[in-house]
């Protein structure tokens, strides 16, 4: 993801994606992007669910309380 003023610009970041490596390095300092990724590790009724498979750990994500 890559901010602007304030707010994430995913099309800003897009570029480095189909960019040669030598490119995608210029671009890394004109842009900095970062990587988050969510995950549920715990949840209010099941308590610890890191063992848990990915698509159900997803599921739960998704659905909300």
């Amino acid at each position: 993801m890559t901010w602007r003023e304030g707010r994430l610009d995913f099309a800003a970041m897009q570029p480095r994606a189909a960019s040669t490596a030598a490119h995608a390095r210029l671009l890394a300092e004109q842009l900095p992007t970062s990587y988050a990724v969510w995950d549920l590790v715990a949840h209010p009724e099941l308590g610890d669910i890191r063992a848990r498979p990915y698509l159900e750990r997803r599921s739960l994500l998704t659905r909300g309380p």
